[in-house]
């Protein structure tokens, strides 16, 4: 009885892990695939929307993907490798390092959700704050906070964080319109039609630019969107987290039992 328990919880840690594996080389391969040939990757998958991101942020996601996929790959055969030699300490090893990581995210996600609005209201004022010290308005700019700033609103299709009004006190853009004596209003970013902005610039409506939508709420609609897949992708990685302790755990008292009656 006790073996049939050993084979069927073997397997069973086995089969769990080795999905593990597979979804670590899936990210892996995703990530180069981004990092190397971004282009090919958009044009194959249609996500037009990679297009209006900053590339320095679609790199980082790129290497968020392989860091992910190799930590999984790195977890998924440490515990192939302890379950298959029944290497109690490796085993031991393994469930450690997995309980670990398991506590962490719960811990942090718990503090997130309790101060949620507090994080929220910190982030806001940081990025209000850079508005004013760091923005400079340029479409083309060579600040890393401007490029992704615009980026971020071309893509939400939105107007700084809460409104437009969030520009008013930015001190390094120059407002005058080149070679005039008109002021711009709302940044390039914030257009509808970047080709055609000198109307939007100086007199913005809601059908030219974005300036009745702040991003702040464009992302609380993208998460309102998606809210169903990022908790079933948290809940989906919980749970294989947990089993996978729970299993490991059942699978090492058997080795350990076995070990100890073999001894006596």
């Amino acid at each position: 009885m006790q073996d049939t328990g050993r084979y069927l919880l073997k397997n069973c840690i086995l089969f769990l892990n080795l999905l593990i594996v597979f979804a670590g080389a899936v990210a892996i391969g995703l990530g180069l695939w981004i990092a190397l040939d971004e282009e090919t990757f958009i044009s194959f998958t249609k996500i037009d929307e990679l297009e209006r991101l900053e590339p320095s942020i679609v790199q980082l996601a790129a290497y968020i993907l392989v860091a992910g996929g190799g930590a999984a790959l790195i977890f998924g055969f440490l515990a192939i490798t302890a379950v298959s030699l029944e290497n109690n300490c490796l085993l031991s090893f393994y469930i450690a390092i997995i309980t670990l990581a398991f506590s962490l995210q719960v811990t942090t996600a718990t503090v997130g959700f309790i101060f949620k609005e507090n994080w929220e209201r910190h982030i806001v004022r940081e990025i209000r704050q850079e508005i004013i010290t760091e923005f400079d308005g340029k479409l083309n700019s060579n600040n890393t906070f401007t490029r992704i700033l615009n980026s971020f609103q071309i893509m939400f299709e939105c107007c700084g964080v809460n409104n437009y009004t969030d520009y008013e006190k930015t001190t390094k853009w120059d407002k005058w319109m080149l070679n005039t004596s008109f002021v711009m209003r709302i940044p390039p970013s914030c257009c509808r039609n970047r080709k055609a902005v000198e109307d939007c610039l100086l007199y913005p409506t809601a059908k030219n630019s974005y300036i009745k939508k702040g991003c702040k709420v464009a992302v609380a609609d993208l998460l309102t969107r998606y809210h169903g897949i990022l908790i079933g992708m948290s809940i989906t990685i919980f749970s294989l987290e947990f089993f996978s302790i729970v299993l490991s755990l059942a699978f090492l008292g058997i080795i350990v039992s076995k070990k100890y009656d073999l001894d006596h």
